[in-house]
């Protein structure tokens, strides 16, 4: 058996080895193996992989931080501006077409890079807002409503689905006192189709038929307010789309249909407001068919009975108009009768 100096030579050890290889791990190695003496296995380890931490620090130092979240900040940021930039453009008096064009596309452009870079819950609602209303502004209304879909899945990754129940709900509301009526029709169908067991879904389909009448299109609310009616809940939407039907029979001249369903009216919901309501659009439509007598009648029930309503005032402005119609017509057939 070799003294312990020898094996300690003879393992590299000692003096007499100058082969950077031996003097690295190997020895190490050996050492361990052979002699085993922890302290010296520790300093051999530490001048060996001394260098090799330091030049990776050195080289982690050199390069670029990695900054995604500041990116993806940056570029909803850059998208906002570009969509504010288009607005400010579009309300000039003659705004540059191909200018704005540029500034939309370049909001959308910035909007989906961000988009793509995995952003957090709060930048991406920022970055699929941008990009709906860049597409809404820039005319391309099949690409809205998609992305106005995902502009609520945004919302209801965020905050949760009643949240993103809210902001559509509000937003066609809004748009429907605006006389944004398109809009209302086309927001409220993306309702519909992403949450139909919403449980104010008939506020959407009476607002849907809102819009259509005050566009033009009487049959085709017809449509909205029946399936606002057929609805098992009431929100309190029914009232409003008995009203609007009523309204929408009128203008077909639909006469009795809309007297019929204004008696609905007044039977599903016996309150003031809406009896005087009834009593006076009834007045409104018995004068649209010439039938004076009821007219008038109608008018003065709604003016004694449901006096501390809003209709009785619309009521005694009309009723002169109608007593004066009622009284030509008395006087014509009288003349008529010599």
């Amino acid at each position: 058996m070799e003294p312990a100096g020898q094996v300690r030579a003879g393992r590299g050890v000692g003096v007499g080895r100058t082969s950077r290889f031996r003097s690295g791990f190997f020895d190490v190695l050996c050492v361990g193996a052979a002699v085993g003496p922890f302290p010296l296995f520790v300093e051999s380890a530490m001048r060996v992989a001394g260098p090799i931490v330091g030049t990776m620090a050195c080289c982690l130092m050199l390069l670029p931080p990695v900054a995604f979240g500041a990116d993806v900040t940056a570029s909803v940021t850059e998208a906002e501006s570009a969509l504010a930039s288009a607005r400010s453009a579009l309300r000039t008096g003659r705004p540059d077409a191909g200018r704005v064009s540029q500034l939309l596309s370049s909001a959308v452009s910035s909007a989906e890079s961000a988009l793509a870079s995995s952003p957090s819950a709060p930048e991406r609602v920022r970055a699929c807002r941008v990009r709906y209303l860049a597409q809404e502004l820039g005319g391309q209304e099949a690409l809205f409503e998609a992305s106005y879909g995902l502009y609520l899945d945004a919302v209801e990754t965020a905050e949760g689905r009643p949240k993103a129940e809210l902001v559509v709900d509000l937003a066609t509301e809004r748009d429907l006192e605006g006389g944004r009526y398109g809009r209302v029709v086309r927001l409220s169908r993306v309702w519909m189709t992403r949450y139909p067991d919403s449980a104010r879904k008939g506020w959407a389909l009476v607002r849907s038929g809102k819009a259509c009448l005050e566009s033009g299109y009487a049959a085709t609310s017809l449509g909205y307010f029946e399936g606002a009616l057929a609805l098992e809940a009431d929100g309190g939407w029914k009232a409003w789309a008995r009203r609007h039907a009523a309204q929408a029979l009128l203008v077909q001249e639909r006469y009795e249909e809309s007297l019929a369903m204004l008696a609905s009216l007044g039977r599903t919901h016996p309150t003031r407001h809406w009896q005087g309501y009834v009593a006076y659009r009834e007045g409104y439509v018995y004068g649209a068919m010439g039938r004076l007598t009821e007219a008038v009648s109608a008018y003065r029930r709604c003016l004694t009975e449901y006096k501390d309503t809003p209709y009785a005032m619309l009521a005694k402005q009309l009723l002169p108009q109608e007593e004066a119609r009622l009284e030509q017509d008395l006087v014509d057939e009288v003349l008529e009768l010599k």
